[in-house]
């Protein structure tokens, strides 16, 4: 079975230490303070219940949600201060390599063509 669980890196870029939180607006937990400069992990399972991840700067600045499925898209998400407004970047992931030539790709199309082969002796 693959592995269904990601990691995103929380990049801030800003001027201001960032308070991570997870939750809703109503009521959430703290998860990390993000220092000037520094980066927070976040791992999530693709198969869990959405979730909500709350940045904020101080008690007057604005909050920015990152949300679960944003965090299944972008392996990195950039904080920054523009403008005195929190801006946010993804990065997007790489996408798996699709070509004929890939290991699982291969083993694959063998195992389509193995039953093939073995149902000639069933059917004697």
């Amino acid at each position: 079975m693959a592995c269904s669980k990601l990691t995103t890196v929380i990049q801030n870029l800003t001027n201001h230490v960032l308070i991570l939180s997870v939750g809703s607006p109503r009521s959430s937990v703290k998860l990390a303070d993000l220092q000037i400069g520094g980066e927070y992990k976040i791992k999530v399972d693709i198969n869990w219940t959405y979730q909500e991840f709350m940045l904020k700067a101080g008690e007057d600045v604005q909050t920015v949600v990152i949300n679960s499925d944003d965090c299944v898209d972008f392996e990195r998400i950039v904080v920054s201060n523009i403008d005195g407004r929190l801006e946010v970047q993804g990065i997007p992931r790489k996408q798996s390599d699709d070509s004929g030539n890939a290991l699982s790709t291969r083993w694959y199309i063998g195992l389509i063509r193995w039953p093939k082969l073995v149902w000639g002796c069933w059917m004697q």
